[in-house]
């Protein structure tokens, strides 16, 4: 897992934010390629793009997902409601209302 590139706590939920992502990202090295800040409860889901299906979901933490891809910090202000999508890490992240 890399290391932030700083140490500021970019968001403005806590770190020990309950999250949702799969097992792909996680457990077998995939990239977030997309992520949905949830209107409902604020949760943050951060996905691959592929098809997701109950069993593949796992839950993490915030912080957890930071540290794996520091990059998600240019998402700190994607309202609740919105995604963003990416075609691979180092592209930009294009941010649409759900």
């Amino acid at each position: 897992m890399s290391q932030p590139e700083h140490d500021k706590w970019p968001f403005n939920d806590p770190p020990n934010l309950f999250c949702v992502s799969v097992r792909r990202i996680f457990e077998r090295g995939g990239q977030i390629l997309m992520v949905v800040h949830d209107v409902e409860d604020g949760c943050w889901q951060f996905l691959d793009g592929g098809e997701v299906k109950p069993e593949d979901g796992v839950a993490i933490c915030l912080e957890y997902a930071w540290r794996h891809d520091p990059s998600i910090s240019e998402l700190c202000d994607l309202p609740m409601g919105w995604q963003a999508k990416r075609t691979a890490v180092g592209k930009p992240w294009k941010r649409k209302r759900l």
